[in-house]
């Protein structure tokens, strides 16, 4: 009985301590360094995909275009264009509104002139992306409408934890300090999928930048990889050319 208070206490002990550590991260940070997913109009991202459902490597490049009003949802939203180098590709516009303190994302668009329609076998929504103040030891349930959320589409649970990363996160575009790590937990069902799959997600964001790295695993976090994505260059009307690498020498 004894051993297993003990054991308890530990374990407790550890827990605390971990959340506490999270916390000074946080509380240290001025409130202006906490843009870990900056959309500042005309910046742009170019990412390094290697999928193993596309069975090849690509590269996507984002640009933030800035704010404008949708007239299919009746309210302003932040659009960003995806350019896809790969077979059947192109420009995709993506569109972000907040909503009850967290982004809303929405994906699968398409332009018909400069009209932002939104296709029904594509779309793709979004609920709960990301905390619009992320900071670390949260957590929170993000689902996902595919196809719109049609008769007999699958269904998308998300439950989503964000964490301090203590490790430097090195990509072909620098090296970032003091990053969050956000960890999901996927599960597929329903429509096409006769029984649940289940994807584990890591992603890290870095102050001033946004996304720098994600990796997509089955059988847990530590799982081989099935895709990842590595910021190559970002830019911002600013600054030109890759990010300096924020490494101490």
């Amino acid at each position: 009985m004894r051993k297993s208070y003990i054991i308890s206490s530990i374990l407790i002990l550890a827990l605390l301590v971990g959340v506490i550590a999270d916390l000074l991260f946080y509380w240290a940070m001025p409130v202006k360094q906490l843009a870990f997913f900056p959309l500042e109009p005309g910046s742009t991202w170019t990412y390094l995909v290697k999928s193993q459902s596309q069975q090849q490597n690509y590269l996507i490049t984002d640009r933030a275009l800035g704010e404008r009003f949708i007239d299919k949802l009746k309210r302003n939203c932040q659009v960003v264009d995806e350019n896809y180098e790969i077979e059947r590709g192109g420009v995709r516009p993506v569109l972000y509104y907040s909503n009850q303190g967290y982004l809303n994302r929405l994906s699968g668009l398409e332009y018909v002139g400069e009209q932002i329609e939104f296709p029904p076998f594509t779309l793709s929504i979004e609920h709960q992306f990301l905390p619009i103040n992320m900071q670390p030891s949260e957590s929170w349930n993000g689902p996902i409408e595919p196809y719109g959320g049609m008769p007999k589409a699958p269904t998308i649970s998300q439950s989503h934890r964000s964490f301090a990363e203590s490790q430097e996160v090195v990509t072909q575009a620098g090296h970032f300090k003091d990053c969050l790590r956000i960890e999901t937990e996927a599960r597929f069902s329903g429509g096409a999928y006769e029984q649940p799959m289940l994807l584990n997600y890591r992603e890290w964001y870095a102050r001033g930048v946004g996304l720098v790295k994600s990796l997509a695993t089955k059988d847990g976090f530590q799982g081989d990889p099935i895709e990842s994505v590595e910021l190559l260059k970002f830019q911002t009307p600013e600054l030109s050319g890759p990010v300096p690498d924020t490494t101490d020498n």
